[in-house]
């Protein structure tokens, strides 16, 4: 396998977001102190991990860019994205990629979350190796395709979206349609996940995990409100590849959460989406 350009995307941390761009004019106290103390060990490790993945690459010769999540990238000038941080660096360049092959690098194991994250800064030698004889493992994942109406705006999911109110404790009103049949719902959201996304917030509302290469999509009502609409029957369940779900908004401020909480689009007051499985599969670098 020939690679010649590489991007790096990199989160930045907690402590160097918060601690060191904007620093307590106070004296902190013991409790803030510790805490303080845990984020620049996380920070420090990071850090080295991130140092740890570029050095490799330099000795190898490889062409790379590095770039701090949130940022604007052309992904299409890249063979191989690889992501240096936890799941939420991952999926934010699982939303973008294309035809690259994407790798994940967790790089504080002690704490952060990498499901999705192949190898640590320990282990990544060894795998770039396979991946540059062509001798890693790769899956195909599938994506979740997004199509506002009013915009023409498509967005892509690796892991799931949350429909609902941009209040908390407000009540989220929206229709859902399946297969041509619809109802409205007052509820405190609704879920719609992938395979990849159904072990995360979506079992936790009560979902089911689904095979990681499922191109099915599942989704699963919050908390939904049974005074006017009892008889519901589209609160939970399983949609095929072909068939998506169609969600029309019924609120003046609603919104809708993609992978996260960072990544977010408007959801007002007649706005439609389609929501359905991608025909843009991941090309996910397992091991």
């Amino acid at each position: 396998m020939k690679i010649k350009n590489v991007l790096l995307l990199y989160k930045k941390s907690t402590f160097k977001h918060h601690f060191q761009k904007h620093r307590a004019s106070a004296p902190l106290s013991r409790t803030e102190q510790v805490f303080v103390a845990r984020f620049k060990g996380t920070h420090d490790a990071h850090y080295r991990s991130l140092d740890a993945i570029g050095n490799a690459l330099k000795a190898q010769g490889v062409s790379f860019d590095m770039v701090p999540r949130g940022q604007p990238v052309d992904y299409s000038r890249y063979d191989v994205v690889i992501t240096v941080g936890g799941d939420g660096t991952f999926l934010e360049g699982a939303r973008s990629v294309t035809r690259q092959y994407i790798l994940g690098v967790n790089s504080d194991p002690q704490w952060s979350v990498g499901r999705f994250c192949a190898v640590t800064a320990d282990t990544f030698a060894p795998l770039w190796q396979r991946m540059c004889s062509g001798r890693m493992k790769t899956l195909s994942l599938n994506r979740m395709r997004l199509l506002f109406e009013s915009s023409g705006e498509t967005v892509y999911a690796l892991n799931d979206i949350l429909a609902c109110h941009q209040n908390p404790a407000a009540m989220s009103r929206y229709c859902i349609r399946i297969r041509g049949k619809g109802e409205e719902h007052n509820s405190s959201g609704l879920w719609i996940a992938t395979a990849a996304g159904s072990t995360g917030a979506l079992r936790s509302a009560g979902g089911t995990v689904m095979p990681l290469t499922s191109r099915k999509l599942q989704y699963r009502v919050r908390e939904i409100f049974r005074g006017r609409a009892p008889r519901c029957r589209f609160t939970a369940g399983v949609v095929s590849s072909q068939t998506g779900i169609h969600l029309i908004s019924l609120m003046k401020e609603g919104v809708i959460y993609i992978d996260g909480s960072h990544e977010r689009r408007l959801f007002r007051f007649g706005e439609q989406v389609r929501v359905q499985s991608s025909s843009r599969c991941l090309r996910y670098v397992a091991g």
